[in-house]
């Protein structure tokens, strides 16, 4: 006797989708999840300190989301879909450049603006780039661009203005490493950044 056409094929259907041939089975795969770590400057020796200063929440390109942005060697954009990171990039930044101002001692007090803390400064960021780099040859890089501006509260007279970048090699030719090297980029970023508002003064 023949069998129903139609049956046949959903037998084979479940057969196939048993047995993992049709690419459904097995374990599903592994989000690797990349950290923005706080970083902790020596504190800045000054005769003085700067006022105090509130930190607004950042902004970023809106590129920029939970999934780790790859440049690609033509210059073209890749989302990672099992590279995420923990935080989005501004959020993340927003904390670790704020807490890293309040260790470097530079100013009397720093706190978050959405507190309803009200600093005599007001810091704005702004996350430009915060991309993984791909390579021809050896390892690939993270790069970490921020603008970085500071004025006075009550009067919005800009004090200070400026775009900050870094670069640094990743361990290897993958993603693996990127929270660590992105932090590494974040405090060479502070750093330039403290060093010029000191300048400044």
């Amino acid at each position: 006797m023949l069998r129903h056409p139609v049956l046949s094929v959903f037998a084979l259907a479940a057969a196939l989708f048993t047995s993992g041939c049709l690419g459904l089975g097995g374990e599903p795969p592994v989000i690797a999840r990349h950290a923005i770590d706080l970083i902790h400057p020596e504190p800045v020796a000054v005769a003085e300190q700067l006022p105090s200063l509130a930190v607004r929440s950042f902004e970023a390109r809106q590129r920029y989301e939970a999934r780790v942005l790859r440049v690609e060697l033509d210059g073209t954009k890749t989302y990672l879909e099992f590279d995420r990171w923990l935080e989005d990039p501004q959020d993340a930044l927003t904390d670790v450049v704020r807490e890293a101002l309040a260790d470097s001692r530079l100013f009397t007090v720093v706190g978050p603006a959405t507190s309803g803390f009200e600093g005599d400064l007001i810091l704005d960021g702004t996350v430009l780039e915060c991309d993984l780099l791909r390579t021809a040859e050896g390892p690939w890089r993270a790069r970490l661009k921020l603008r970085l501006d500071v004025a006075r509260t009550e009067s919005s007279e800009m004090l200070h203005a400026g775009v900050y970048t870094a670069e640094h090699d990743l361990p290897g030719a993958s993603a693996a490493g990127l929270g660590r090297t992105m932090s590494r980029c974040a405090g060479d970023v502070i750093a330039e950044a403290l060093a010029t508002w000191q300048r400044g003064r």
